[in-house]
């Protein structure tokens, strides 16, 4: 009988060994720039991350380059996703181990990649689309930012200025996800509320605040000729003062008394929508 001892299985910190050409260790150099962004080191990187197909998909079709295409060993690259990547693309495969470590407490994404970053958006490069203009000021949840961007996209908007959205860029990871990738198909940009102010005003585009208070009814939007920009704040704060005061016109969404307020991507979505009376999106 033999004196060896029985071979052990791997432990949980002690990952079973992967199949040759799997990314197992989470320090690998080929992660390091993942491992910085995630960290939220090096925020002057040219480079993005971007998780999920719908999400790769939605930056392919922008024309954004894709550096690394990562996926993990638990989940083979969608066919939609391999048919819309170049042929000579750079996809390396990461264990499930080494995805987990990396992304820690976060959810874990079995597809992710490096990108890079969109040359940022001015307010004038905005304008410079055909139809209407949705400004959010103070306006800093990803989740309405994200619905908003989506419904921009969808009802025909040129794009979006964010004033005071605690972003550094649109291209915020997390913005990304709750747009559904819809950041990189929408012109979308940052600025402050005095460049927003004189912007319209060059371009000669009334400001319209949507607000209780307003004896005009949302309706009313409908019948301002040409393009316009809307306003909208916080839920709880309303826009800033710098940009209401600079409103031409204000309109009110007829609630129930009993409702203090309407979220904020769904009173955008209701003037958009009203918008398009007078404005129709073009048929297919």
């Amino acid at each position: 009988m033999s004196s060896e001892s029985p071979a052990q299985p791997a432990s949980a910190d002690q990952p079973a060994e992967a199949p040759a050409g799997v990314i197992v260790d989470p320090k690998d150099a080929r992660l390091r720039k993942v491992r910085e962004l995630l960290k939220g080191k090096n925020k002057a990187s040219r480079a993005i991350i971007v998780d999920d197909e719908e999400n790769l998909l939605a930056a392919l079709a922008a024309g954004v380059e894709l550096f690394t295409v990562f996926h993990g060993e638990d989940a083979e690259l969608p066919a939609a996703l391999a048919a819309a990547l170049p042929a000579d693309q750079d996809v390396q495969v990461v264990s499930t181990h080494a995805a987990k470590e990396l992304f820690g407490v976060e959810r874990r994404s079995r597809i992710f990649a490096l990108a890079r970053r969109p040359k940022p958006l001015t307010v004038a490069e905005v304008l410079e689309h055909p139809g209407d203009v949705l400004v959010l000021d103070g306006v800093k949840l990803m989740g309405n930012i994200g619905a908003i961007t989506r419904s921009a996209r969808a009802l025909g908007a040129a794009g979006l200025v964010l004033v005071d959205a605690d972003l550094a860029s649109v291209t915020d990871r997390r913005l990304i996800r709750a747009s559904r990738g819809m950041v990189f198909s929408l012109p979308v940009a940052l600025a402050s509320a005095d460049d927003v102010a004189a912007q319209l005003a060059e371009a000669g585009v009334p400001l319209v605040s949507l607000d209780l208070g307003s004896e005009k009814a949302l309706d009313s939007v409908a019948e301002i000729p040409g393009r316009v920009a809307l306003l909208l704040g916080s839920e709880k704060h309303g826009p800033s003062a710098r940009l209401a005061e600079t409103a031409e016109h204000t309109v009110s969404i007829t609630i129930h008394p009993e409702v203090e307020s309407l979220n904020v991507s769904v009173s955008a979505a209701l003037a958009l929508y009203e918008r398009r009376a007078s404005n129709p999106l073009p048929q297919a």
